[in-house]
């Protein structure tokens, strides 16, 4: 697309569809985040999108990624309820032990999600980043940050045997 015609869209579209997005997603993070995204995709678009559907095209692809941006979310609130509802059975490993448990349960909420699909369920960082909605490097920065995060909660009241049972669990792949 070329730059003129960018500027165009980008100046007379940009507003009405962040507002569009954040009405979607509730969220006006998310509803920026995927309005920039779908600026993005029409920059690097190579179709040749006439002036007069730039609109639909642009408002049916904000449509899409927030449909997207829903399902992900219904997605990844299942699994945290699994994760708060369920504490995973003591086999021995760190998670038996309360305090860690309770750690993990502070993170954010993508925090959490990283930690239980790679730790506690044991998925693949490719599995864990198709269900995150990210992107592989994401979903190992995500697990990185949280396991980093669990380290600075745990580590006044961390015994040296439970730092070196959670610092097993930090490996990435």
């Amino acid at each position: 697309m070329e730059e003129a015609r960018f500027e165009a869209a980008w100046s007379q579209y940009c507003s009405p569809l962040a507002r569009y997005c954040t009405f979607s997603t509730g969220s006006r993070q998310d509803g920026e985040d995927i309005a920039a995204e779908t600026f993005s995709r029409l920059l690097a678009t190579h179709r040749d999108i006439r002036p007069e559907k730039t609109e639909a095209w642009l408002f049916t692809v904000a449509h899409n990624l927030c449909v997207s941006h829903h399902r992900a979310n219904t997605r990844n609130r299942r699994l945290l309820a699994r994760m708060t509802e369920h504490r995973p059975e003591s086999d021995g490993q760190a998670w038996s032990d309360s305090s860690l448990w309770e750690a993990v349960c502070k993170l954010d909420e993508r925090s959490r999600l990283a930690v239980y699909l790679r730790a506690i369920e044991d998925r693949p960082f490719s599995e864990v980043a198709q269900l995150m909605g990210a992107s592989e490097s994401a979903a190992k920065m995500s697990y990185y940050r949280a396991m980093e995060r669990l380290r600075a909660l745990l580590s006044p009241a961390m015994s040296d045997s439970t730092a070196s049972r959670a610092g097993g669990i930090a490996d990435v792949e």
